[in-house]
């Protein structure tokens, strides 16, 4: 194998002694391929966990949180200047935020803007740090997270109910 290229194999054994082998073998020419692989598998994997998770099936939810978590970490490991290791990290965050781990989201919505700050996810994931905040209970750091949002992406899709959150809390606070 020539060092420009990736090969992963695996080999799946089933139905017992009269059961079958499969192998099973890929090769990149590139990282670039692996790491699209990697994004699409993990991405394919979240959406399905969200869905199951969404729809009470947590434990079916947990197994594709799992591949998904496993395939984004090695793309943000593996590649971590590339725009989709932001991406990657805004799933990450999203899973730990939908497990109740929410200061492990936050953690990661922070790091997108600190890490990626051009990235497309830098909105998204301001408004996700409010939200983050706000599930731990820190009302004021979730309302300067909106302000950040609303001041830096004033086009983006959150900003109306960032501002109205932001609006409920200085109501409340009075």
């Amino acid at each position: 194998v020539s060092p420009s290229v990736v090969v992963d194999c695996f080999c799946r054994i089933s139905g017992g002694a009269a059961g079958t082998v499969e192998g099973f073998s890929r090769q990149f020419r590139n990282a670039k391929d692996e790491m699209q692989l990697w994004y699409r598998t993990g991405q394919a994997a979240y959406q399905l966990g969200r869905k199951l998770y969404l729809n009470g099936s947590v434990e079916r939810a947990e197994e594709n949180f799992a591949e998904a978590t496993d395939y984004f970490s090695q793309l943000v490991n593996h590649f971590p200047t590339d725009p989709l290791a932001a991406s990657s990290n805004y799933y990450l965050g999203n899973i730990a935020a939908l497990k109740g781990q929410h200061h492990e989201a936050l953690a990661r919505f922070q790091e997108i803007v600190a890490k990626w700050p051009k990235s497309e996810f830098v909105a998204r994931s301001r408004f996700k740090i409010g939200e983050s905040y706000e599930a731990m209970g820190q009302f004021d750091q979730a309302a300067d997270a909106y302000v950040l949002l609303t001041y830096h992406h004033p086009d983006d899709a959150n900003v109306p109910t960032a501002m109205i959150r932001m609006m409920n809390y200085y109501a409340r606070s009075e």
